[in-house]
């Protein structure tokens, strides 16, 4: 027990002093696991007492399965065509994009610890291309503070390619599962609509412009990463043209937030709705070599949040999920000890709540992830209401098709 830092012993009549919080101790390095324990470890003592189910690879507790679940209810939004239009003011400079706010990051590198990126409160910025973000300082905190205000990549009613914001910071070699870099990101108060693949994707990369390989040959992690109180709605390849629906150019949504090498953050209260593909071109070969093409459904490949390549140790909590094509939230090849609880769904996922996807017939294998903790969850009937979602799934693909899984 932690004892009172005072020489004097307390008299019998007084109130008993209130202990200090005891610090965490640290474990020795020697000591450390190859994953960072993260929420899953922090948490698993805080499960409320009920029965628990186990299952190949997560732990089941307190999930409600409802048949009819109500419409999981967003913030109040603005209708685009009442709000002003806005603009990005970093550091007393505004800007009209939020790529034009980090080149001008990346040219001046300033020296504040932390780096606020505000959009004008209530207004629609128009975002007609993806922006991606190299610029990085590990010792600098850059915060995206979206004050209420959308950011539209609608043409329309055809979506702007590849995520909002591709967040690829670079760390440098050296990083890790067990030595994660800082991703010193917070994004938060937005409303995020018009994209092709997604809202936000965070994948480290080791090189400015090299895209590590994440089957297999991961070199690059951050940690410690958040995105709290977004709205996530109208994404997909649903209103893009049919003939560029290719699966090879990744003209199709993934995830709402897809991470890679991402550890011990956190993704709350977010609000998720209408992410959804259209019909989508796999051109691939047969066994002889030869070209292939077929038309095929999308959407089981659009989920919600998307943990994949060494994610582990993240707590997903109390978002809500609406009409979302693929599977809410799906964990894939060594994302371990991810918490997923207080989350709700309706007429969302292939399969249900969360799925365990990974691939072992790549030239470099996928691995199972293990450790999920999937709790006090309200499940709703999957996409199209075609059958009562369920709170965990796990598959291993063999087959050739995955060899381009995202």
């Amino acid at each position: 027990m932690h004892q009172p830092t005072s020489a004097h012993k307390p008299k019998p009549a007084a109130t008993k002093p209130h202990a200090a919080p005891a610090a965490t101790p640290h474990a020795p390095p020697a000591a450390k696991p190859a994953t960072a324990p993260g929420y899953a470890a922090q948490h698993r003592a805080a499960a409320p007492k009920s029965p628990v189910v186990q299952a190949q690879g997560a732990t089941l507790q307190n999930n409600q399965v409802l048949p009819e679940l109500g419409k999981p209810g967003a913030k109040t939004q603005t209708p685009a065509a009442q709000r002003p239009p806005g603009q990005f003011t970093c550091l007393g400079q505004t800007m009209g994009s939020l790529q034009a706010v980090h080149d001008w990051l990346d040219a001046t590198k300033p020296q504040d610890a932390e780096v606020v990126i505000q959009v004008t409160p209530g207004s629609l910025v128009s975002e007609m291309a993806q922006t991606t973000w190299y610029y990085y300082n590990p010792k600098q905190k850059i915060v995206l503070d979206g004050a209420g205000a959308e950011a539209s990549g609608f043409d329309g009613k055809r979506p702007t390619p590849g995520f909002f914001l591709s967040y690829r910071p670079e760390v440098g070699t050296g990083t890790a599962a067990d030595r994660p870099a800082a991703a010193n990101l917070e994004v938060k108060n937005l409303s995020i609509r018009g994209y092709e693949s997604g809202g936000i994707e965070i994948s480290p990369q080791t090189v400015r412009g090299k895209q590590d390989e994440w089957a297999g040959g991961l070199s690059a992690f951050v940690g410690d990463a958040s995105v709290h109180d977004v709205n996530f709605k109208d994404l997909g390849s649903k209103g893009t043209a049919r003939k560029d629906r290719v699966w090879n150019n990744l003209r199709f949504g993934a995830g709402g937030i897809l991470m890679r090498g991402v550890e011990n953050s956190t993704f709350e209260n977010n609000h998720f709705e209408n992410l959804v593909n259209g019909t989508t071109t796999y051109n691939g070969t047969d066994t002889k070599g030869n070209p292939t093409s077929r038309e095929g459904e999308a959407n089981h490949l659009f989920h919600g949040i998307y943990a994949r390549d060494g994610s582990s140790g993240n707590h997903m909590r109390g978002n809500t999920f609406d009409n979302v094509g693929g599977d809410v939230m799906r964990v894939s090849n060594a994302s371990n000890n991810n918490v997923i609880e207080g989350n709700t769904t309706r007429n969302s996922g292939t399969h249900g709540l969360v799925s365990n996807w990974f691939n072992s017939a790549k030239d470099k294998p996928e691995v199972d992830s293990t450790g999920t903790i999937i709790r006090n969850n309200k499940i709703g009937k999957t996409f199209g209401g075609k059958k009562q979602g369920k709170a965990y799934d796990r598959h291993e693909s063999k087959g050739k098709q995955g060899q381009v899984s995202v």
